[in-house]
């Protein structure tokens, strides 16, 4: 059995089956090849004997049980750890850890809590705390409890239990979750360093009054920006107006604002505004909107009472 290939000068060696490569011209293999009785190859110039025929058929036995197996692997980063994430660090995470069980990392998981290691991996996975709880029928006894969670679906059941076969495996330097305690809501708070007038060598004189606007122009002036000019007093006024009452400012109140010379008539605009009964409204329907009037009746999907 033997023929030689019609490809044309221009054609890259390959040797394929069914339309699958099996080795490009990089000496590169995919994963998985399909199974199939109908084999084509074609090496520009060569003749191809029935050796060559064997180590092709060897060479996608082998390519296939590869693939079986890479497949049939559990990935602890993408299956794993969303699972637990979804279902179990409310309860065995970083904010609390019922019966001193974390679950966010898999060093900790093997670590276990109270009741021990929450897996074993050198027993049969049923024998395992995690999948005790998880599949327990006695709902005294399931994780996550009755009315915290629904029960692990048999799949995901299933999946937990592959895992633990394979040893349990988890990154080297898992990180586990951030203590919430650390977030910048719960942490002291510290002013930040305001830099005087002096400093700002290139700001224009109206970014060096608000100590705001002079930690904006410090780092203008460490990237070398320059800010845009200050919009015209009308378009300042329609900003703020819109901003605080959620309207547009009457004519006579722009008139009355353009020929204030004061130096803070930008100060008197908004302590003015903030003592609009107006400013209360508009802040007051957009809370309202958002929580319907705190009319709350029903859970997750239900109704609330306001919408029936």
């Amino acid at each position: 059995m033997a023929f030689r290939s019609r490809l044309d000068r221009e054609s890259v060696p390959a040797i394929a089956l069914h339309g699958f490569v099996l080795m490009d011209s990089e000496g590169r293999s995919p994963a998985r090849v399909r199974r199939t009785v109908c084999c084509m190859v074609a090496i520009r110039g060569f003749i191809v004997r029935p050796v060559v025929m064997l180590s092709i058929v060897l060479l996608s036995s082998s390519l296939m049980a590869e693939g079986n197996e890479s497949a049939a692997r559990v990935d602890y980063a993408a299956q794993i750890k969303p699972l637990l994430k979804e279902r179990c660090y409310a309860c065995h995470g970083a904010l609390k850890q019922e019966g001193g069980l974390r679950l966010d990392t898999a060093v900790l998981i093997r670590q276990g809590g109270d009741s021990g290691s929450a897996v074993v991996v050198s027993e049969p996975p049923e024998n395992s705390l995690i999948i005790q709880r998880v599949s327990a029928t006695d709902l005294s006894f399931r994780m996550p409890p009755e009315h915290e969670g629904e029960p692990l679906s048999a799949s995901q059941v299933d999946l937990l239990k592959r895992w633990i076969a394979e040893g349990a495996p988890g990154p080297e330097h898992e990180d586990p979750e951030s203590d919430p305690a650390r977030h910048w809501s719960f942490l002291p708070i510290q002013s930040p360093h305001v830099p005087e007038p002096s400093e700002l060598t290139s700001a224009p004189e109206n970014w060096r009054q608000n100590p705001i606007d002079r930690i904006l122009a410090a780092r203008h002036q460490e990237l070398g920006l320059t800010p845009q000019p200050e919009a015209p007093r009308v378009i300042l006024l329609r900003r703020l107006y819109l901003d605080l009452i959620g309207v547009l400012p009457e004519a006579d109140e722009i008139e009355a604002f353009e020929s204030d010379f004061s130096p803070d008539w930008y100060e008197k605009a908004v302590d003015r505004l903030l003592n609009d009964p107006r400013y209360g409204e508009r802040w007051a329907r957009h809370w309202m909107d958002i929580w319907r009037y705190s009319d709350w009746w029903g859970l997750g999907e239900q109704l609330r009472n306001s919408q029936r």
